[in-house]
């Protein structure tokens, strides 16, 4: 069951058993970690093309070619996280690109070796919270 400690209004929560989730005022809000232990889907791309993803999955790029990653819309994908992770080292070579609405974006590309971003869909569009 999750823990919610409330002051003031919480307009939607995502149902959890990992997270606590307090609201303060009217606009700050506070996320706990409560033995959190997440597992992804794990899909390997070993050959260039299109990969079009569902949500809450760990893309590992390990094809030697040009790959492009397709978002789900974010509405679909609520809560949702994606990393994308260039597991060859060869994206120097052979960029990876995600499309979807990311940030201000259509597109984010990697193209560091052994790079990766991590995306979280809120609802209406996907947002980077991390990248190498």
């Amino acid at each position: 069951m999750p823990t919610i400690r409330q002051y003031g209004q919480v307009t939607s929560l995502l149902p959890t058993d990992a997270f606590v989730l307090d609201r303060i005022g009217a606009g700050t809000v506070y996320i706990e970690e409560q033995n959190l232990s997440t597992i992804f889907p794990v899909v390997s791309v070993t050959s260039g093309g299109t990969v079009v993803v569902l949500g809450g999955e760990f893309i590992s790029v390990q094809a030697g070619a040009l790959v492009t990653v397709t978002l789900p819309v974010a509405s679909s994908a609520l809560g949702q996280q994606v990393i994308v992770k260039d597991s060859l080292g060869v994206s120097v070579s052979y960029p990876i690109t995600i499309s979807g609405s990311i940030d201000a974006a259509s597109t984010f590309v990697i193209s560091t070796p052994y790079g990766s971003v991590t995306l979280i869909s809120d609802g209406v569009k996907w947002h980077i919270v991390a990248s190498t």
